[in-house]
């Protein structure tokens, strides 16, 4: 692949990744296009499991 090949590259945001993909528009000074997949639902990372107190 050369820098003169065109193509297209997707990449799947969750709604927590929103304002990460804003600021990547602002940066590229363009609004990307949002496609959908039917009969998909986006990951949604689980919350963080509770952590055992340290050792003394």
């Amino acid at each position: 692949m050369t820098s003169d090949d065109k193509g297209r590259a997707f990449t799947f945001v969750t709604r927590e990744q929103g304002d990460e993909l804003t600021r990547i528009e602002i940066r590229v000074n363009k609004q990307l296009t949002e496609y959908t997949v039917d009969e998909y639902e986006a990951y949604r990372q689980r919350a963080p499991r509770p952590t055992v107190g340290t050792v003394a």
